[in-house]
């Protein structure tokens, strides 16, 4: 690395000051901006933005009384699947043209569990585009493509997701009712596609669709996100239209060149 490349002191000392949220979150589960901010040293405006970083990021979350908690990602362990390199090398090309012929942020990404990981995101070419994704971890009831996913197993395989050990450390206010878990899946199922308004990020609308492997396995999604105050608003059909094909296109490449290891179920 050159010099030019070193990280300015003033970026060091930003990661530094989330790395050090974070493990406020991990040893005492819940923190307040004025917390954060005297902790720190920084004002609470700099505190704030720090944590909606941590936020967007899937690293904590915002419960109604305003405290930070624990989010998904802080509690994630490693995928340890090396197929999913593999399949966010091959689905990239398919993301940069969805990205390019919808003028939306595409996405990838698998579930583990109860959570969804997103492996790639192309951001289009807008002022207005929705922010990346890459790396983040969510909950799959609330993401358009983590829907998707789960509308492809059998219910009473989510009911035993939801219900069992994993969805039991959720907050309260995650864990879904299952009744109506499964009335939106069953309407997914019947429209071949999912979608998430505002559930995950204010203003944004995704619809998302799952891609299979070469066996017909449901192995990832992909999902475009717009945002719902843009000049022309968006339409769920168009993209899910796009969306469609671009699955057409990576199923095929799939079906000819399979991956070198199917992921566990």
């Amino acid at each position: 690395m050159s010099h030019s490349d070193d990280p300015s002191p003033e970026s060091v000392n930003s990661l530094d000051r989330g790395l050090r949220l974070l493990q406020a979150l991990r040893d005492f589960g819940t923190i307040r901006v004025t917390d954060a901010a005297d902790q720190l040293g920084v004002s609470r405006s700099t505190a704030h933005r720090l944590l909606s970083t941590l936020v967007r990021r899937g690293f904590a979350i915002q419960d109604d009384g305003r405290l930070y908690r624990p989010g998904p990602a802080l509690e994630a362990g490693p995928a340890r699947l090396e197929w999913a390199h593999e399949l966010r090398l091959r689905c990239r090309p398919h993301l940069a043209r969805l990205a390019e012929r919808s003028g939306d942020s595409a996405n990838l990404m698998i579930r583990l569990g109860v959570h969804i990981r997103f492996l790639s995101t192309v951001r289009a070419e807008s002022p207005d585009a929705t922010l990346d994704r890459e790396g983040t971890v969510m909950l799959a009831h609330h993401a358009s493509g983590g829907k998707a996913l789960l509308a492809e197993l059998d219910p009473d395989r989510v009911a035993m997701l939801f219900g069992g050990r994993e969805a039991a450390r959720l907050p309260a206010q995650d864990r879904p009712a299952l009744s109506a878990l499964h009335r939106e899946l069953a309407g997914v199922r019947s429209r071949g596609f999912a979608t998430n308004e505002e559930q995950t990020e204010r203003n944004v609308l995704a619809v998302g669709v799952t891609i299979h492997d070469h066996t017909g396995d449901a192995i990832g999604a992909v999902s475009l996100s717009a945002r719902l105050d843009r000049g022309s608003a968006p339409h769920t059909t168009e993209m899910a239209a796009l969306l469609s094909a671009t699955r057409d296109d990576i199923e095929r490449d799939l079906a000819s060149h399979p991956l070198r290891r199917r992921p566990e179920r």
